[in-house]
Order: structure tokens, then sequence, then C-alpha cells
């Protein structure tokens, strides 16, 4: 599913190939996943605020990570604005794409959403 919205922070492909690791460029400009508990942010708890690799901007605050025992970094809230909860229905299945709201680079994939979330989905 292509999402067609024009974000503040626009690069081209390349600009993100220069700015990313191959690596991160493949997660957050290619949809990719890393594998379940091989990220750096699994288990750090310490506090303060994650950011978008990409951009910068400011995604969550560190009171709502909780270890959910999947592999990858959970949070129950994000920060007002920063994240885009866009719907995809690719490969049979409904899903919800978790993108920054500043550049639109990934976030998560998620099947699970709390009510909150459901009200601020892009279709």
């Amino acid at each position: 599913m292509k999402n067609h919205k024009i974000y503040p922070v626009q690069k081209s492909e390349e600009e993100w190939k220069t700015k990313l690791d191959s690596n991160s460029f493949q997660i957050l400009r290619k949809k990719g996943t890393e594998y379940p508990f091989t990220g750096k942010y699994n288990d750090h708890f310490e506090e303060g605020t994650y950011k978008c690799r990409g951009c910068g901007a400011s995604l969550y605050d560190s009171s709502s990570k909780f270890d959910s025992s999947c592999g990858w970094p959970s949070y129950d809230a994000s920060i007002k604005g920063a994240l885009e909860f866009i719907r995809d229905t690719t490969h049979d299945m409904l899903r919800t794409e978790i993108v920054c709201s500043n550049c639109g680079d990934i976030k998560d994939m998620s099947s699970k959403m709390d009510q909150q979330q459901q009200e601020n989905v892009i279709v």
C-alpha cells in the first residue's frame, strides 16, 4: 500500500540512502523488518525521548515503553501528533502501518490497536 501524503521533511531516495545506513534505509524507507530481539532499543529502558531515526522528531516518551516480550520495542502511547496510523490491506489481511508524521518513516506494522489509535487511522 502506497502512502501518497507529502510530509514536512522531504528527501529523495538518494538523500535517504546517504543519511541512513543500509539496514535503517531498508527498514524505514522500504518497509523492511528487523529480526526480533536484535534491535538495540528492545531492552533499552532509560528515561528520555525516543526519536525518529530519519528526521529526529520526538515520537515516544520513555514512560510509555513496556516489555511486551515480542522482540521489538513496545509503547502504549506516542507523543500527541507524532505518528500516523495507515490502514494496510495488502497480503489479504488488515494491518496498521505506523509512520512518523514528520517524514513518513515506518515505525511499526501492527494488527492490533487501542481505541484511540483506531480513531486516528488514515484510510
